[in-house]
């Protein structure tokens, strides 16, 4: 192993459907930064990718931008939800630097949800997708916590203390999902991020109009089905491309081209939803505001009186 090889300085550990993708991408393009080729190894929450070892992990790295004085890093967001990771991330990385997005837990837990309808996982209403939740996740099916967990990957204060237990010496940024794309805010919210990650460069502009994971759906069902379900057929196909990467890629170039966008501002299906999930959302959202200094008060009007 080359022990001049460096691990990350700063994970972007959160949460899924909080604009990750965007900031990855945004990141990505950064001359002194080298993140992972494909966004989100799992390395640090997947047993058998963790099994693959550092040798594995250093080559996911973008090879070209791995100069003495360039930051390394990576963007995943299951990295705060599964309970293993810090103590992972903690075992090989004394220090790193962490970002999390987070984003109101309903308007999260929505577009997470409209993520599974897309790939054909999902097939229940929001609201009775919400009312299930506590019975497909206490199964405790991988598959099911990484596409149900509507509401579970919303608590965040519970993630976040684990984390701030396991690196107490660290430090965290927090970034309003609202802020980073907002046309006023955004700009200085990347600048925020960059400065914290130790970015010396000057960061590129960051349009906030542009997001590269929206909220889509499926053009053609049965391709989705394909892509994201399980038969012997894609298996088999499988086989011929041995390499995870290039399976990983072919499926999101994939996905892409199968999306239709969902207009954006349409927020009749909050109506749908029963009043005790807006309930507990606006208790997390007051831990949250406590835990870390964020102003949320705007997500819990946004909340109120709505359902039934």
């Amino acid at each position: 192993m080359d022990k001049t090889r460096k691990l990350p300085s700063f994970f972007v550990i959160g949460a899924q459907k909080s604009g990750t993708t965007t900031l990855h991408d945004r990141l990505r393009a950064e001359a002194g930064i080298s993140l992972p080729g494909c966004k989100e190894t799992h390395f640090f929450s997947l047993d058998d990718i963790y099994g693959r070892g550092l040798e594995w992990y250093y080559s996911q790295f973008d090879q070209s931008k791995q100069g003495r004085d360039n930051l390394i890093g990576e963007v995943d967001p299951d990295y705060i939800f599964y309970k293993d990771t810090p103590e992972r991330i903690r075992t090989m990385i004394g220090k790193p630097r962490f970002v999390l997005l987070l984003r109101n837990p309903i308007d999260r837990a929505y577009s997470h949800y409209l993520m599974s309808l897309r790939r054909c996982i999902e097939t229940l209403p929001f609201a009775e997708a919400l009312k299930a939740e506590q019975e497909r996740c206490g199964r405790q099916d991988r598959e099911y916590l990484a596409h149900f967990s509507y509401m579970a990957r919303g608590r965040y204060c519970s993630q976040i203390e684990r984390y701030m237990m396991a690196f107490p010496g660290s430090e965290f940024l927090f970034v309003k999902y609202d802020e980073l794309f907002s046309a006023d805010a955004g700009q200085e919210a990347y600048d925020r991020i960059c400065r914290h990650i130790g970015l010396a460069s000057t960061p590129k502009a960051f349009d906030a109009g542009k997001r590269s994971n929206a909220a889509s759906r499926p053009r053609i069902k049965f391709f989705s089905d394909f892509l994201h379900g399980r038969s012997p057929v894609k298996k088999a196909v499988g086989r011929l491309i041995p390499s995870r990467e290039v399976k990983l890629k072919i499926a999101m170039f994939l996905d892409r081209m199968n999306r239709s966008p969902v207009k954006a501002g349409k927020s009749g299906w909050r109506c749908s939803v029963p009043s005790r999930f807006f309930d507990a959302a606006n208790t997390e959202i007051l831990a949250l505001e406590r835990l870390t200094g964020l102003k949320l008060q705007d997500w819990v009007r946004k909340n109120s009186g709505a359902g039934k």
